[in-house]
């Protein structure tokens, strides 16, 4: 069986007899392997490398559907016979390892690799994808010069983001199985880390207490060139466990983001409680709006922009909209691109911003000419780095603009695979769906990204906003927008004057178009040609022009 994704050609064992793989595929996977566990994630792990390399070869010689808990817990694990792996947790906890590892090793040093060996969960037999000439989104091919592969690679990575190194989790329980369960969830803090492209994760297998004394914050920080250091500690009480993470500032010490969480564990629940914890750390920590950037939000220099700062003034932005702000950070962004010109991150910006100007400003006369900016801005970011969720988020949106709305839901997709932490992202994505008229599903993705992000900036209400105004409940619309005026972004704008006409509110309606207009002669005429850029359902566009006509807007 064959499928393509996110360009590799997925060849997946048949039957007993034969792993669906030419001799020469057999070879080349082989030889990756080798290489596989050479590789950082792998050094000292002397179980892990003989477990990938079990699996693997049972796999190649036609016996991959065998695999099972029992046969590696005797063979891989050197279990006795009555082994019992359902009270015996080593097999499950060792193969989730080593899935966040072949993670972590693919999202890094090994995103280059021609082939990508995958364990996927609820089985033991691995997957063999093959790098293949297209990825499921038609994209531009980018040509890279003859032998300058890495080094354009490194190219694309600038030196100017700003680093974290993750410590691995102390265990103060000294508990074999809290042992396996610190490097677990270590592993699925880092996996989520990386997600987010413009910082640069570096791992460290010590602890804080096995560094000694003699190793402090600031001597780390220097030796590996980071600007953080993210440390965590696990102690259990019974069945309750409890996790402390902390967030360093390397050059003073201080301690940005702590956050503890207390919570019952069980083997069978340790996997779901690993994957709470690093999304809720991977979201607080390195997400918009995160600790990391707001730390650096305060002091942004106004020369010499770096990649990172830019993004830090496109998250800035976000917080408080503007079309002059959005122009000015363009010519920036050019800047940047200029400079970098094969890295994703500045094109995906580039992209956001021209569908900023599409979608949340007044810009009737040359949308559709900011949508093809925007479109092939995208297209540039996936295509250097189809690892990069945030050009997926610029891709989806410049779709969803074009009105092309099987490939919006494909970079969707892609976007939210990639990075489930980025609560923006989220948010971006509800607003699509709830104009969409997938109301369900723009509200869990809204409640996901609250949850990620409980102090989020204000143009994430807009969700709870539109769902209010399709239940009637007018004056909730209003107050959660709060005070409206021309500064405001046209989300603001057109659902706070759908409510106030639905109200039977006209003398404030008038009053306050009167000074829309006054700075937009054409203000009526374009918020209608915005609205519909957005792709209204028909219940959403009737509540919302029935407002608009009582409010005093000429439709």
């Amino acid at each position: 069986m064959e499928a393509v994704t996110s360009g590799y050609r997925c060849d997946i064992a048949k039957g007993d007899t034969s792993p669906g793989l030419s001799p020469e595929e057999i070879s080349r996977v082989r030889s990756h392997v080798e290489d596989l566990l050479k590789a950082s994630q792998f050094k000292d792990t002397t179980r892990m490398k003989r477990l990938l390399r079990y699996l693997v070869e049972e796999t190649l010689e036609g016996r991959g559907t065998r695999l099972k808990g029992y046969s590696i817990g005797l063979e891989v694990f050197d279990r006795p016979d009555d082994f019992d792996p359902q009270a015996d947790t080593i097999v499950r906890v060792q193969a989730g390892q080593l899935r966040r590892r072949l993670d972590l090793y693919y999202s890094q040093e090994g995103r280059d690799s021609p082939i990508r060996l995958v364990v996927p969960k609820g089985t033991y037999r691995p997957r063999f994808e093959f790098r293949s000439a297209q990825t499921h989104i038609e994209q531009p091919t980018a040509v890279e010069p003859e032998g300058t592969r890495f080094a354009t690679r490194a190219s694309r990575m600038p030196s100017g983001r700003p680093g974290v190194i993750v410590l691995t989790f102390s265990d103060l329980s000294l508990s074999e199985s809290r042992d396996y369960f610190a490097e677990g969830l270590t592993a699925e803090v880092v996996n989520a880390l990386v997600q987010f492209r413009y910082l640069r994760v570096v791992t460290r297998t010590a602890t804080v207490s096995s560094l000694g004394p003699e190793v402090g914050v600031g001597e780390l920080a220097k030796r590996h060139n980071v600007d953080f250091v993210l440390t965590g500690s696990i102690r259990q009480s019974g069945e309750n466990v409890r996790v402390s993470v902390n967030l360093i500032d390397a050059n003073t010490g201080l301690h940005i983001y702590s956050k503890i969480f207390d919570r019952r564990y069980t083997p069978r629940n340790m996997f779901d409680i690993q994957d709470e914890i690093a999304s809720y750390v991977a979201a607080s920590v390195a997400a918009p709006y995160g600790a990391i950037t707001r730390f650096h939000r305060q002091a942004i220099p106004d020369m010499e922009l770096s990649t990172y700062e830019v993004i830090l003034r496109f998250y800035e932005m976000n917080i408080s909209p503007s079309r002059n702000k959005a122009r000015q950070l363009r010519e920036d962004v050019e800047k940047v691109i200029q400079a970098t010109p094969d890295y994703s991150v500045p094109w995906a910006i580039k992209s956001l911003l021209d569908s900023f100007m599409v979608g949340q400003t007044l810009n009737m006369a040359h949308a559709q000419e900011y949508v093809q900016s925007a479109i092939k801005s995208a297209d540039r970011a996936v295509r250097l780095n189809s690892d990069n969720s945030i050009g997926f988020l610029a891709l989806l949106l410049a779709r969803f603009y074009n009105h092309d709305l099987p490939a919006y839901e494909a970079a969707a997709e892609r976007c939210v695979t990639l990075n489930p932490n980025d609560a923006s992202a989220m948010v971006y994505l509800a607003c699509t769906q709830a104009f969409l008229g997938d109301l369900k599903d723009a509200h869990a993705l809204h409640a996901r990204a609250i949850e990620l992000l409980p102090r989020p900036p204000r143009w994430f209400s807009v969700i709870p906003a539109m769902e209010m105004l399709l239940a009637g409940q007018h004056d909730y619309v209003l107050n959660t927008i709060g005070t409206v005026s021309s500064s405001r972004g046209i989300w603001s704008q057109m659902l706070t004057l759908a409510a106030i006409g639905n109200l039977d509110r006209p003398q404030v309606g008038h009053q306050l178009l009167g000074k829309l207009r006054e700075l937009h002669p054409n203000y009526d005429q374009e918020i209608k040609a915005a609205f519909l850029r957005w792709n209204p359902h028909d219940a959403l566009q009737d509540v919302t022009f029935t407002g608009w006509e009582k409010a005093g807007v000429k439709l």
